[in-house]
C-alpha cells in the first residue's frame, strides 16, 4: 500500500468561537511614555473592558518588554509590579455564572532570572477581598539561567459569582525581580475542537 507522509497543522485554544467568555483584557493599545497609574488608565477609558470591568490597585502601567511568546500575547501595555514592592492589581465585576467550570488565563513576565511563581500571587474573592481572598494556584514558573521572559498560565477552580475580582499581587519574596501581567481572561474551561487548517505531503522513495 502506497505511503504518504503528512504533515499536520491543528489549531486550538483557550478560548474558541462558541464557547463562552466573561471578558479578555489586553491592558488597552495607548502610548504610554514612561509610566502611568492605575487611575489614569481610568480616567482615559484606556482599558480593553472600559466602562464593563472596575480595575483598581497599586501597580502601574507601562509598555516596556511588551507581551510575546504566546498565541494571545497583545505586545503592548502591560501591568508592571515593582521589585521589591507589594503591588497589586485588581479587575472587579466579572460575571461567570453563564460559564462552565470558569477559568482564568494570563501571562506573566518576569525580569530576572531569579525569579519564579512565588514572586507573583493570583487570588480571587467575591466580596472585593473585604474577607480573606481564594489563592488561584498556578503552575511554577522556572528559574536558573536562560529563564527571564512570558509565561502564559491557565488556572481552574473560579466559582460562579456574578460579583468576582481577581487580584494579582508582588510577594516581595525574590529579591531584585520585577513581574509584568498582560492579557488576563475569564472563560469556560473545557475540551476545545481541534480543526485540520492545512496539511502537506511529500513522496517516500516510491511512495
Amino acid at each position: 500500500m502506497k505511503k504518504l507522509i503528512l504533515s499536520l497543522l491543528f489549531i486550538s485554544g483557550f478560548a474558541a468561537s462558541g464557547h463562552a467568555q466573561a471578558f479578555s483584557e489586553n491592558m488597552g493599545t495607548v502610548s504610554i511614555a514612561s509610566s502611568r497609574a492605575i487611575s489614569t488608565h481610568n480616567t482615559q477609558n484606556s482599558w480593553q473592558n472600559s466602562g464593563t470591568l472596575t480595575f483598581s490597585g497599586s501597580a502601574d502601567l507601562r509598555t516596556g518588554n511588551p507581551s510575546t511568546g504566546y498565541p494571545t500575547a497583545s505586545g503592548s501595555v502591560n501591568v508592571f509590579f515593582a521589585s521589591g514592592s507589594t503591588n497589586d492589581f485588581i479587575i472587579s465585576g466579572i460575571n461567570t455564572t453563564s460559564l462552565t467550570s470558569p477559568a482564568v488565563a494570563f501571562a506573566i513576565r518576569k525580569d530576572n532570572n531569579s525569579g519564579d511563581h512565588t514572586g507573583l500571587a493570583a487570588e480571587w474573592s467575591t466580596d472585593n477581598f473585604v474577607t480573606a481572598p481564594t489563592p488561584l494556584i498556578y503552575s511554577d514558573i522556572p528559574s536558573g539561567t536562560g529563564t527571564t521572559g512570558w509565561y502564559y498560565r491557565i488556572v481552574s477552580g473560579l466559582p460562579s459569582s456574578a460579583t468576582l475580582s481577581i487580584r494579582f499581587r508582588a510577594t516581595n519574596s525574590i529579591t531584585g525581580n520585577a513581574y509584568r501581567l498582560d492579557d488576563v481572561s475569564v472563560n469556560s474551561l473545557t475540551v476545545l475542537p481541534v480543526s485540520l487548517t492545512s496539511f502537506t505531503a511529500k513522496a517516500n522513495l516510491q511512495n
